[in-house]
């Protein structure tokens, strides 16, 4: 439904309905192209991404203070909304969904 896929192509969307629903997530902050983030509640190393972009398009892995303001400005060529999210070691897992009442492909 539109609701779903919605909240899926809007990653901080996605992360706060997450944690409400009490699943994990990385520590991480939103905030609107232009404005700051709240420097001292960050741990580094973070990534900043566009809130609304496919693929890797705009997104930063930022090592210190020194390096966050170009990761912001990057990450909003692309989109207003910015999310600065916790670096997490490990591997990265994903999974497409599509389909409706009938037909389910998960890929």
């Amino acid at each position: 439904d539109i609701q779903s896929s919605a909240a899926c192509m809007d990653k901080s969307l996605a992360y706060i309905l997450t944690k409400n629903a009490g699943i994990a997530v990385p520590e991480f902050q939103i905030i609107d192209k232009g404005d700051k983030p709240e420097a001292g509640a960050l741990t580094y190393p973070v990534f900043v991404k566009p809130a609304r972009s496919g693929s890797a398009f705009g997104v930063t892995k930022v090592n210190g203070t020194e390096e966050l303001n170009a990761a912001i400005e990057a990450a909003g060529q692309y989109d207003g909304k910015i999310l600065i999210e916790q670096a997490i070691s490990g591997c990265e897992v994903g999974c497409a969904v599509m389909g409706n009442e009938d037909d389910l492909i998960v890929g």
